[in-house]
Order: structure tokens, then C-alpha cells, then sequence
């Protein structure tokens, strides 16, 4: 916005993400559905966000992994583990409750594999390991930890589980194909009393606030997830984001006056 203001208005702005109240103040505005920004000329609302998964890194991730999964027992179910975030509670129940549900949702058969990532509490990880059937396998995500199967398994697994509070992990496993269900957390008491009052106060200010709960209904009604408890059949085939970029594209060019190539 100072750019702007020092080049007497001749700057472009386009913005990747949430503009925190500014929405007229940019020439663009690409959002993710779970920003649920309001249609606007200067809104490009996306089917899914942009992240995508790195192909190549994966692949190596698969070559360096592949033996050490050999003796899993198939169907391999991946279970990627996020953290507490806004709005939503995951505390140790909430993790059993995810080994439970998952176990319950591919019916015990074929193997687990957890891995956990840098929003994951202690306490979490500790009630998924005391959870875990026998012969399931735990990463223990650390700063320090050089050996992480995150990308070997968005390669290897058969299907994934993905904690709601994640939108890249999410994305990356839908635009995979990987047949994906998501393990919904509950709403924290505090922050249903917040969102009430939001509401309230939207009525005088309207101020969009992030919605993850957006983001699994459109993973829902494009058939690239299911809600855990679901279980994994019927699913899409995963999606690229040729549409979504080509669209952001053609907007850019079209703000620098510059026909498309």
C-alpha cells in the first residue's frame, strides 16, 4: 500500500490470501474458498487453494522409502496429524478418537502410518502412541528430525487421513488422487463464543473470518474427500490447478494492459 501511495497510484496490487479489512484496496484479490470473501470485481474466489504437491520431491521421497514400507501390510493408511488451531480443540481425546474412527473407517485392515508435524502438541503425540494397534508406525515430528515420511507417504499410501485444521496438507493429498477422508475436530467452547460475538459486530463492520470448515465442503462436493466416519469409497480422481492459474494470469494481464500469450 505504500508502494502505491509513493508511485502516485500507477502500482498494481494483487494479493495472494486475506486482506485483513483492506478488500477495496487492492486491483486483485485471489482467495482461498475458507477466506469466503464476498463476490467483488476485485475478487478471484479459487475452487481449492494453490498449494500442490512436489512431485519430484516426493518421488525421491519414494525411492529412499520404499523398502523401508515393504513388510506394511496393504492397504497403507497414512494418517496425517496437524495441531490445535482456531477454531478448533485437539487435545489427547480428540487423538484417540482419531485412531478410533480411523481404525473403525478402514475396518482395521491393511496397516496405519502416523506422522505428526510442528503444530502437533506433546500430549497429542503421546495419546496417539498410546492408541496405535499393534504393528502401527509413529513419527515423532522434532526440529531436529531428519527422517520425516511426510512426502514418501503422500507417494506410498494407499489412502490418507488428514486433520481438518490442515488446508495444505488437504490440498496436497486431493491434488494427488489419493483417496482422502478428513477427521473434522471439534469447535473450541471459547471460540463458539467469539464467533458469536463476530457475528454480531459483522453486522456493523463486515470483516470475513478464515473458515476451514468451507474448505471440506468444497473437498466434499467435488468428491475428492469424505468426512472419516464416511470411510473411503466413491471418491474423484485428483485435480491440478491448470484452471486456477491460468485465471489468475489472464486477471494479472489484464490489470498491466498486456494481452495473453
Amino acid at each position: 500500500l505504500w508502494l502505491r501511495q509513493q508511485s502516485a497510484g500507477r502500482t498494481r496490487l494483487v494479493l495472494v490470501g486475506r486482506p485483513h479489512g483492506h478488500d477495496a484496496a487492492f486491483d486483485l484479490i485471489v482467495a482461498a474458498p475458507q477466506f469466503r470473501l464476498p463476490p467483488r470485481p476485485n475478487v478471484l474466489n479459487l475452487a481449492l487453494p494453490l498449494p500442490m504437491p512436489p512431485r519430484a520431491a516426493i518421488e525421491q521421497a519414494v525411492q529412499a522409502w520404499q523398502a523401508r514400507l515393504a513388510d506394511l501390510p496393504r492397504p497403507l493408511t497414512a494418517v496425517l496429524v496437524g495441531g490445535p488451531t482456531r477454531p478448533f480443540r485437539f487435545g489427547p481425546d480428540e487423538a484417540r478418537d482419531l485412531i478410533a474412527r480411523t481404525r473403525a473407517a478402514t475396518a482395521a485392515d491393511g496397516s496405519l502410518f502416523v506422522t505428526t508435524s510442528r503444530r502437533t502438541p506433546p500430549a497429542v503425540v503421546d495419546a496417539l502412541a498410546g492408541a496405535l494397534p499393534a504393528g502401527a508406525r509413529l513419527f515423532r515430528w522434532t526440529p531436529e528430525a531428519a527422517d520425516n515420511p511426510y512426502l514418501a507417504l503422500l507417494g506410498l499410501a494407499d489412502r490418507c487421513v488428514v486433520t481438518g485444521d490442515s488446508a495444505s496438507m488437504l490440498v496436497e493429498v486431493a491434488r494427488l488422487g489419493k483417496p482422502l477422508t478428513v477427521f473434522e475436530l471439534p469447535v473450541d467452547g471459547w471460540h463458539r463464543c467469539v464467533a458469536g460475538a463476530r457475528g454480531l459486530l459483522s453486522r456493523i463492520r463486515p470483516r470475513p473470518q478464515r473458515d476451514l470448515t468451507a474448505l471440506h465442503r468444497v473437498l466434499y462436493q467435488s468428491g475428492l474427500a469424505q468426512p472419516l466416519d464416511a470411510g473411503f469409497g466413491g471418491l474423484s480422481a485428483g485435480t491440478g490447478a491448470a484452471a486456477e492459474l491460468a485465471q489468475i494470469r489472464t486477471r494479472v494481464r489484464a490489470l498491466l494492459h498486456v494481452e495473453a500469450a
